[in-house]
């Protein structure tokens, strides 16, 4: 394939890693996916993307701490902060953990109350808990702030319905691809470089269409959500 020969001249050469590595993680070969991200992570960008796919490879084997403790190396560069708080949150709401989800939600929603996946996946969260109300303020407040987006306008009216959504997050997958990388709302050092985050981010959007497997190692019982189905 064409990463594979793009690496027999230059081993180093970032993008061509992430293929890699999101081929791995399609398979579920998790190990062998994160030794391609960290190849590929020696630049911002590099480590901004290596560190989100690491983490999402450890919820993909259902740990949740080694999959925190991947998104800590975003602490070296202050402009990812955002990305650190909402994949923690999205990696613990799938792994089950509802109390350390709600307060990382909670950090992402102050640093980015503004972002349509932060406002999406923290109001979908409380109504699955069961918290419908609240999860109507979240909505409000985005529209109240003068974007007329059709995916929180109806979410907001399901919520006023009391239909009960779908998980924002189903698969590991899902997690790692495009839907989650809310790159056009959250500010980065340069337009570059979000642009670069975006095409990284758009490698792993075929993971998201036929990733329906279970994690290798199986997901812990206690830790799957009441609906399997993806929420889109």
């Amino acid at each position: 394939e064409y990463a594979t020969q793009v690496l027999a001249f230059n081993s180093q050469q970032r993008m061509a890693r992430i293929v890699l590595g999101a081929r791995d993680f399609r398979a579920r070969h998790y190990a062998d996916a994160r030794r391609n991200f960290k190849q590929a992570a020696y630049t911002p960008v590099g480590e901004l993307t290596s560190s989100l796919l690491t983490a999402w490879s450890y919820a993909g084997e259902g740990e949740l701490n080694l999959a925190l403790k991947a998104l800590d190396r975003l602490d070296v560069n202050e402009s990812f902060a955002n990305f650190k708080s909402f994949h923690a949150a999205l990696i613990a709401d799938y792994l089950g953990n509802s109390i350390r989800a709600e307060a990382s939600y909670r950090k992402a929603y102050e640093q980015a109350g503004t972002s349509l996946r932060v406002v999406q996946a923290y109001g979908n969260f409380l109504e699955r808990n069961g918290r419908p109300t609240e999860a109507r303020k979240i909505y409000e407040g985005f529209v109240r702030g003068g974007d007329d987006n059709p995916l929180i306008a109806a979410a907001l009216e399901n919520a006023i319905k009391g239909v009960k959504p779908t998980p924002f997050i189903s698969t590991p997958a899902a997690g790692a691809g495009p839907r989650t990388s809310v790159v056009k709302t959250y500010s980065g050092p340069s337009t570059s470089r979000a642009t670069a985050v975006v095409m990284t981010f758009s490698v792993l959007a075929g993971m998201t269409a036929s990733d329906r497997l279970v994690p290798a190692s199986g997901r812990p019982s206690a830790a799957r959500p009441t609906q399997d189905d993806p929420s889109g």
